[in-house]
């Protein structure tokens, strides 16, 4: 296929002749045959737009028979498409088409008009409208469509929660800790945990650079001391102490901590340690009660504290649903192969404030072991720490599968032990928001995210199963590279170059990821990924911020659709044999754009925002400035606040138009874009 522009043709047609003579002697005599020539024939498609829009390619377009071709119809910003015509018929609204198996000439003409709020059709679907506290609530806006505007909306339109939880507070971990609310979100996936009583009304408002449109959805939350009122409690003392026990609960005298969740029946619904004591554990518990269900606290002090010791089993596993574990510390003492809770496949499970230490792994789901290889729904990890890990081949701080899932607020750190830190496969519908990953095995990364379950066949996924790691949202985290890990700090990629695990809709905004690494953030077997609003500081070592990989002969589907907005890149290295390249692009992905990125690497004057093989790539209104204090308040940047744009910065108002409607910290880019992640 290839493209032409002609004047006053109907009618275009070529004709290809291949005429091979093979010459070749046999048995001493030569001989001849030509072959019979092949013809192609090709068709023209013609495109024209009306005013305030495009479509590409525009004018005449030749297209080989039986080939395909497909059309982007692009409004101008505060536009819409208004009809579009094919073959001289109006057809449905769209920002694509694609002529398939060409055989004739065709036509396609769009208007445009001006954007009007009813173009977005709003959807919010809740995991759950009611509960007992805390209770973790996943909200799902990915059906929202914006016809006319973008055939994209996960990817193009702003999505904004406000939750009404007022004293929900501020999050301590993250690319910004201690300065984001718990009470706002963004992104077309969100969740939250409501921890009080009440009723809550929730409004999600979509932006879609035009319009914006809001509707909301009541939440009602119980009161856990009425649901689990009076004999539904039992309280546990390994001192027999029980001031603060609720009136009427069971009152139980035990420093065996499985012993204690023993006493969980269809009656005893809620467990209660007291604060300030200490159990030990050498055998895991399994909750097999249907809930709902609460393992926490009584009065106040430090967290109960749990001693496990032994091997191979989880602290406290989940075979029912419904159940929420909180504000206990766990350590396993350095145990090989003791995690600290297990999700198998169950609906309904959420773990807050948990602090973990020394343990195989803290929050993992069943991997298929064991659960059949179900994902578990609804599945929420927030505001939890874990700290070192067993030092031993295939430990990893959280090991998860799961849909609907939630990973919030929590400090992860490996200390070198184990592998990854965060492993996350066939993970439908996440969010995975401001939290610390750090301190992998060598090798290993701050978080992998793939598609097939990691475990043995039939769970692992060597062949296409047609499900995939999807709609997902990693937003606010902070991923700081490590000296002796070589590889990647971000993976988002198959496991195995040999495995046909497949991604799509990804969006990695406004997290904070560091070096020493050859490649901070490593994309592959992804359609869909936009990259926006995040800093990369690369160390002198870092050579690569971004790899599109497209890796030759994997046996997945190239990468395509990945969009790289307004990311800002920083590095130290020094000029070598190898180069500083913010973005490297490798031989096989399809479509990629590269916009609005800013890159200062006052060392390396080879240094360029795009670095490629092959690649088909769309790469504009980048600004390379190897001068930090003309760009940002600080000339030597450290932290986030550093790489504010300063009042004379080059990057102000250099960038583009595109659906990147705010930035590093929320800040609107309502009229004019600047360059990077942050705007003036």
């Amino acid at each position: 296929m290839f493209s032409k522009n002609a004047v006053g043709k109907s009618l275009l047609k070529f004709v290809v002749l291949v005429v091979i003579l093979n010459l070749a002697s046999c048995g001493g005599s030569g001989s001849s045959s030509i072959v019979t020539p092949h013809v192609t024939t090709f068709y023209t498609i013609t495109a024209e737009a009306g005013s305030n829009g495009s479509v590409t390619p525009s004018g005449e377009t030749s297209v080989a028979q039986g080939a395909s071709q497909s059309y982007s119809i692009a409004p101008d910003s505060g536009f819409a498409v208004a009809s579009l015509e094919v073959d001289g018929a109006t057809v449905a609204r769209s920002t694509i088409h694609t002529f398939t198996n060409v055989r004739a000439n065709h036509t396609i003409r769009a208007t445009f008009r001006a954007a009007q709020p009813d173009d977005i059709a709003l959807s919010l679907v809740p995991a759950r409208t009611s509960g007992v506290a805390p209770l973790a609530v996943f909200f799902d806006a990915s059906g929202t469509t914006d016809i006319g505007i973008t055939a994209r909306p996960f990817h193009d339109l702003e999505y904004t929660w406000d939750f009404n939880d007022p004293t929900a507070g501020k999050w301590a971990y993250g690319a910004q800790p201690n300065v984001n609310s718990r009470n706002s979100a963004t992104g077309p996936v969100a969740a939250h945990v409501f921890e009080k009583a009440g009723t809550y009304t929730v409004t999600l408002s979509v932006f879609d650079g035009s319009n914006t449109v809001n509707t909301t959805q009541i939440i009602t939350v119980e009161d856990p001391e009425v649901v689990f009122a009076g004999a539904k409690t039992a309280c546990v003392s390994t001192s027999g102490t029980f001031a603060e026990c609720p009136l009427g609960a069971a009152r139980i005298t035990t420093s065996d901590f499985a012993t204690a969740l023993g006493n969980i029946s269809s009656t005893v619904k809620r467990i209660l340690f007291r604060s300030g004591e200490a159990w030990t554990q050498s055998t895991g518990y399994t909750v097999s009660q249907t809930g709902p269900g609460y393992i926490g606290s009584f009065g106040t002090g430090a967290k109960p504290h749990i001693q496990a010791s032994g091997s191979a089993f989880s602290v406290v596993r989940f075979l029912a649903d419904d159940w929420r574990i909180l504000d206990l510390s766990i350590d396993a003492l350095g145990g090989s192969g003791i995690n600290a809770i297990q999700n198998n496949g169950r609906t309904q499970i959420t773990v807050l404030r948990l602090d973990v230490t020394n343990t195989g792994g803290s929050f993992d789901t069943d991997n298929g072991s064991s659960g059949g290889g179900v994902n578990a729904d609804q599945f929420a990890v927030q505001d939890s720490t874990s700290v070192g890990l067993y030092v031993g081949p295939g430990m990893v701080n959280s090991w998860i599968g799961a849909q609907r899932f939630a990973f919030q607020g929590n400090h992860m750190d490996n200390q070198g032990g184990g592998e990854h830190v965060l492993r996350f496969f066939k993970v439908i519908k996440g969010v995975v928001a401001h939290n610390d990953a750090m301190n992998p095995a060598k090798d290993k990364h701050d978080l992998k995210m793939h598609s097939a379950n990691p475990m043995a066949a039939p769970y692992k996924q060597v062949l296409w199963d047609g499900t995939y790691t999807e709609q997902v949202v990693l937003a606010d985290n902070y991923f700081p590279g490590k000296a002796a890990v070589t590889s990647y700090v971000v993976a988002i990629e198959t496991q195995l170059i040999t495995d046909d695990e497949r991604l799509r809709d990804i969006i990695v905004e406004r997290n904070w990821i560091s070096g020493p690494a050859s490649t901070l953030l490593f994309i592959d077997d992804t359609v869909g990924c936009t990259v926006r609003n995040n800093l990369f500081t690369m160390g002198a070592s870092d050579t690569y911020g971004i790899g599109v990989a497209g890796d030759v002969g994997m046996p997945s589907p190239p990468d395509d659709l990945t969009n790289i907005y307004n990311n800002t890149f920083y590095g130290t290295h020094v000029h070598d044999s190898n180069d500083v390249h913010a973005v490297v692009i490798g031989a096989t992905p399809l479509r990629t754009t590269v916009r609005n990125n800013l890159l200062s690497a006052p060392n390396d004057p080879g240094a360029t925002i795009t670095w490629m093989t092959g690649a088909t790539l769309v790469s504009d209104h980048n600004l390379i400035n190897n001068t930090p204090s003309a760009l940002w308040v600080s000339g030597t940047p450290t932290v986030p606040a550093d790489f504010v744009l300063n009042a004379t910065s080059p990057a102000i108002g250099a960038g583009v138009a595109i659906p990147v409607w705010d930035d590093f910290i929320r800040t609107s880019r309502a009229a004019t874009w600047d360059v990077g992640a942050y705007q003036h």
